[in-house]
């Protein structure tokens, strides 16, 4: 049917509090099979850099189970992303 899942960023942020820790980000997302693409990570990463005490937890489990030659990147390879 064509439908792609995608991130409402605006959404994402306003989630954000002064009590918010962890993000978790699946990529490969299951159980939509979206890979998020480097712009879209980075997106993120300029979202939750805005917030220190912040921690992100990567579910990549699925990277290795890719198709139609879709490339994986990790959200550690986006800059600022791996401490």
């Amino acid at each position: 049917n064509g439908w792609i899942w995608s991130l409402d960023y605006e959404r994402f942020e306003a989630a954000f509090t002064e009590k918010t820790r962890v993000v978790i980000i699946n990529n490969p997302h299951n159980p939509t099979g979206k890979v998020f693409k480097r712009e879209e990570l980075a997106k993120l990463a300029d979202i939750i850099k805005k917030y220190p005490r912040v921690l992100v937890f990567c579910d990549e489990v699925y990277s290795n189970i890719l198709f139609n030659e879709t490339e994986f990147i990790s959200m550690g390879e986006v800059d600022g992303m791996f401490a």
